[in-house]
């Protein structure tokens, strides 16, 4: 009996934290569209009047021109800002395209313009799977990305994404690592970014684990289960 009763209670609170976290990813969501949307659109809007009044001002007046073009440049410096802050808040290509195509995207993104090389393999018949999933898996890929920019001084990263014993996903980079055999690692902020990615994956009733050695790279590996009521959970 009181092993049924904690099992409720865990399953309660895993409940609990889906609807958190679930009204998280709907705020964030429409504030994104409405960056996307809106501010974007403005901004774009912008930055064609003031390429139109570049135009039309002669030669002859370097100085305008000048402050015309750094002011451009500010312009298209906003838009790709506001563009990464959306896809922080809510990548887009998520909702339409699924969780393989969307961490892809998001991978080769943040690493490749750093000069990281990037393999994504994703089985290719993998299914549509409900949001409360494909939302958590995205962002502990999120997580992981970042720790390696932040952290890794890595050269090269691999994700895989497959259906195996539930959906299981895989990041590895050829970094600099850490000891994972100690109880933290030694920079506090790669320390909560990886107890948020196991946080996210209990949620789910799933599993991180993370290798590194130093000098030798860091994998983090997620397995989420596809059934039983957390999996179910809309």
């Amino acid at each position: 009996a009181h092993a049924a009763t904690t099992e409720a209670n865990r399953q309660g609170l895993r409940t609990l934290s889906l609807q958190v976290i679930s009204a998280q990813e709907d705020e964030r969501k429409r504030i994104a569209r409405e960056l996307h949307d809106e501010t974007s659109q403005s901004l774009a809007s912008l930055l064609i009047s003031l390429e139109r009044i570049d135009a039309v001002i002669p030669e002859d007046l370097p100085h305008l021109k000048e402050r015309l073009r750094a002011a451009r440049s500010l312009t298209t410096r906003a838009i790709d800002d506001l563009r990464t802050l959306v896809a922080d808040l809510r990548p887009l290509v998520l909702d339409d395209l699924g969780l393989a195509p969307a961490i892809r995207w998001y991978a080769s993104d943040r690493l490749e313009r750093e000069g990281i090389d990037v393999t994504v393999e994703a089985d290719p018949d993998l299914p549509r799977l409900p949001a409360h999933i494909e939302t958590a898996v995205f962002r502990i890929a999120q997580e992981a990305i970042s720790n390696v920019l932040k952290h890794a001084d890595a050269g090269q990263v691999r994700v895989r994404l497959s259906r195996g014993h539930g959906l299981e996903l895989e990041i590895e980079d050829d970094g600099i690592g850490f000891d994972s055999t100690r109880p933290a690692p030694p920079d506090a902020r790669q320390h909560m970014g990886l107890f948020g990615i196991r946080e996210r994956a209990a949620v789910l009733g799933g599993e991180a684990r993370v290798e590194s050695t130093p000098g030798e790279g860091t994998r983090v590996s997620v397995t989420i289960p596809l059934d039983g009521p957390v999996a179910a959970d809309e």
